[in-house]
C-alpha cells in the first residue's frame, strides 16, 4: 500500500498546492517527482541509501528476483535524476553516482552533530566505540553488529526505536 498508493495520493495533494519547490526522499516517489517537475515545478531528490545495491538485500523479495529488481529499479531512478532540478546526498559514495547523472549533486555527509545530541550526552574519550542511531530491525543489521563485537574491543552504542518486540529481544538476549 506504501509503495503502491501513497505517491499517487501525494500527487493528488502536491497538486492541490501553490508550491514551486518540491523536495522528497521516498524511492517510490520518483514518479511522482518526474511529473512535478515536467509540470514546470523544481524538485529535489534527497537519497539516504543506495537503493539498486539495498534491493539485493531485501528479504521480502525473492532472491532469484533481486537483481532483476535492482536492476529495473536503478534504470528508472537514473532516467529520473537526469531530470531533476537537484540531488542531496547522504554520503559520498551515493554523490559520486549521482554526479554522473546530474551535475546539480550534493553531499550533506548525514551524520550527527555533538551540539544536535540530547543534554547530557558526552562524546566517547575512552576506548572504542561505535554509535548506530536509526531503526533498529533485522534488515539493517543490528543482528550482525552485536554479533561483530565479539571479535573487536568495542562498544556499541545504539539509539532510535526497535522494529518490534521480537527483535529487541533477541538483541537483548546476545
Amino acid at each position: 500500500r506504501r509503495m503502491l498508493l501513497q505517491p499517487w495520493r501525494m500527487w493528488r495533494a502536491a497538486r492541490a498546492l501553490p508550491a514551486k519547490v518540491f523536495h522528497f526522499h521516498d524511492p517510490e516517489l520518483l514518479p511522482i517527482g518526474l511529473l512535478l517537475r515536467w509540470g514546470g515545478a523544481k524538485v529535489i531528490y534527497d537519497s539516504h541509501e543506495d537503493v539498486p545495491r539495498a534491493v539485493l538485500s531485501k528479504y521480502w523479495i525473492r532472491p532469484w528476483l533481486r537483481r532483476l529488481v535492482a536492476s529495473v529499479f536503478e534504470t528508472f531512478e537514473n532516467f529520473v535524476a537526469r531530470r531533476l532540478s537537484a540531488i542531496v546526498t547522504a554520503t559520498p559514495h551515493i554523490a559520486r553516482r549521482f554526479a554522473k547523472l546530474n551535475p546539480r549533486t550534493l553531499d550533506i555527509n548525514n551524520y550527527p552533530m555533538q551540539r544536535e545530541l540530547a543534554d547530557g550526552v558526552q562524546a566517547a574519550t575512552e576506548g572504542r566505540t561505535v554509535c548506530y542511531i536509526g531503526g533498529i530491525g533485522v534488515i539493517r543489521g543490528v543482528l550482525e553488529m552485536v554479533t561483530a563485537l565479539e571479535q573487536v574491543d568495542a562498544t556499541l552504542v545504539m539509539a532510535g526505536p526497535f522494529e518490534n518486540a521480537d527483535t529487541e529481544a533477541r538483541v537483548r538476549a546476545l
